[in-house]
């Protein structure tokens, strides 16, 4: 089963290939829209496989973590 609302496309491509060919993916009828990024399985998939948008995401949990764990503490 596919769910329409969460289907992206990445096209991913190297530092020399910046304009790589972008095909039109139907899906039901439906234009399939590209995204330079998405998450899958809990890991940030970026278009140029780097890891600075997972390792944001895995810095502002754990900023919120660090957070109560100090308040807690304190109390």
């Amino acid at each position: 089963m596919i769910n329409d609302g969460k289907t992206v496309a990445i096209s991913f491509h190297t530092k020399h290939n910046v304009f790589p060919i972008i095909h039109k993916i139907t899906l039901r009828n439906m234009d399939n829209a590209y995204k330079s990024e998405s998450k899958f399985l809990g890991i940030h998939i970026t278009k140029n496989l780097k890891w600075k948008a997972h390792v944001y995401s895995l810095s502002l949990k754990l900023s919120k973590v660090s957070y109560l764990l100090n308040h807690l503490i304190k109390l």
